[in-house]
């Protein structure tokens, strides 16, 4: 019994092989078919096209694509929403303003032509203006994880750090995987919370006069719009004098407290007190206005009074003391472009503020990024200073009276391993009023130590000072900043 049936099942089985030997092979479209789980039509295969042309760079040939398919399905949200997209990727910003404009007149309420009208806005950099939009979105799917997100950095962009921050969350909590977000809000945490910085400075010249400087800084959020900072800097002086001076060894320490009040995303205001021990005793003030004037650029106002005097060494033997005004414009456009413009008129006194003479800067420097990976700027800047003795027969410190100087610079900043920046600087720089060139740089590097502590270092050589007399010089700058 047991071999009939094995014979019968082995027959059945040869039965069936035969069978199937006989169909004939599947056509590449039924293949296809059981491969995928739809059948894609003309539209698909051309969105699919277009957008692998786009991806690959081939812009030109993908909007030609993306617009044979909104005339051939005029009104099509997906054609629609991906043909804006690629404008605004391409920057042709003025026709994805015509085709969202005319989305939105046949269909004022979609979601998708909003949530791309949103996305011109932010890529004109018009952050405030999107606000009202993506709060209509919200308001019709508040769960949407990608709009809150946008919206999050929109309000980051405009200065609402406190806003962004607490979109951010939400976005986080509809989608804990999205790590643009996730490092996004990272970033404002660890700008926003308390924060020590310590650094020390070394400036030698080549007559062996030596400026030490250790610093230390405290700031922390008072609120959402202010943060205060405590600072303390101790500063020594010395030189060994010659034939002619006597030999300097002068301190001055100094204590101050400074509140920084970020009134709207355009306007900050900064203002400071201090004391001052040493080789100058007495109290400052410092007061600075900033005025975002456009997206790329800022226009700044500090007005300082009574601050110790020790950048020329013999000052501090006369309880030298400054009060400033200067006015700076400092743009960077598309990040490409980089434009820097100051103007500062410097009062010098003597002790019990007895006025000493009167200096005027004038700075213009240009810059240009090269490359982003390694970072390349090059720039060239043009100086201008004058200086005028208030009385020309005392003039027991000797400065500088006239200024003229170009230079032609570049440096370098390469990230390895992601934790650490090695930068280089170099420079050539001509002084009308001086015979030779002056050549100057140095290496440097920032290692972060997790995302709360990073070390830094700075090497600078020039071979001939702005001081008077010149000569060499060796600065060393070093320090670690430490987020709590």
């Amino acid at each position: 019994m047991s071999k009939t049936l094995a014979i019968v099942l082995v027959m059945l089985a040869w039965l069936c092989a035969a069978a199937r030997a006989q169909e004939p092979a599947p056509t590449p479209e039924a293949a296809a078919e059981d491969y995928f789980p739809f059948k894609a039509d003309e539209r698909q295969q051309g969105l699919i096209l277009a957008g692998a042309l786009a991806k690959s760079g081939r812009q030109d040939m993908a909007l030609k694509l993306y617009q044979a398919l909104a005339r051939a399905w005029p009104g099509d949200e997906d054609v629609l929403e991906q043909y804006a997209q690629a404008l605004l990727d391409a920057g042709e910003v003025e026709r994805a303003r015509a085709l969202i404009l005319k989305w939105l007149a046949a269909k004022p309420d979609s979601p998708r032509a909003l949530g791309v009208q949103a996305r011109l806005l932010l890529a004109q950099e018009d952050f405030e203006h999107s606000f009202s939009l993506f709060q209509r979105l919200l308001r019709t799917r508040p769960d949407d994880a990608a709009t809150l997100s946008d919206y999050a950095f929109a309000r980051q962009s405009a200065g609402d750090w406190s806003g962004a921050l607490d979109l951010y969350s939400q976005s986080l909590d509809l989608d804990p995987e999205n790590q643009d977000a996730a490092q996004a809000a990272q970033a404002i945490l660890l700008e926003r919370r308390p924060k020590l910085d310590v650094g020390f400075s070394s400036y030698m010249r080549q007559d062996q006069t030596t400026t030490y400087t250790y610093s230390t800084a405290l700031s922390a959020q008072a609120g959402k719009k202010v943060r205060m900072q405590a600072l303390y800097d101790l500063i020594t002086v010395h030189s060994p004098g010659d034939q002619d001076t006597d030999g300097v060894d002068e301190a001055i320490s100094s204590e101050r407290v400074r509140a920084i009040w970020e009134a709207d995303p355009r306007w900050t205001v900064e203002a400071g007190i201090g004391s001052h021990q040493g080789a100058f005793t007495g109290l400052s003030e410092d007061l600075a206005v900033s005025w975002r004037v456009h997206r790329p650029g800022s226009l700044r106002l500090c007005l300082e009074r009574n601050l110790p005097w020790y950048d020329e060494v013999l000052a501090t033997t006369h309880g030298g003391s400054m009060d400033q005004a200067s006015l700076s414009y400092e743009g960077f456009y598309e990040d490409v472009w980089g434009l820097l413009l100051s103007a500062r008129r410097t009062r010098y006194n003597l002790k019990d503020s007895s006025p000493y003479g009167t200096r005027d800067t004038l700075n213009a420097v240009l810059t240009r990024r090269l490359l982003s990976d390694p970072d390349i700027l090059v720039s060239y800047s043009y100086f201008r200073a004058w200086f005028k003795y208030d009385n020309d027969v005392f003039t027991p410190i000797g400065m500088v009276q006239h200024e003229d100087v170009h230079s032609l610079s570049a440096s370098l900043t390469k990230t390895v391993a992601q934790d650490l920046d090695l930068r280089m600087s170099l420079g050539v720089s001509q002084d009308t009023y001086k015979p030779t060139e002056n050549y100057f740089g140095g290496p440097g590097f920032a290692l972060r130590l997790g995302p709360r502590l990073e070390v830094h270092a700075d090497l600078f050589y020039s071979n001939d000072s702005a001081a008077v007399g010149g000569g060499e010089t060796m600065t060393l700058t070093s320090g670690f900043g430490l987020v709590f």
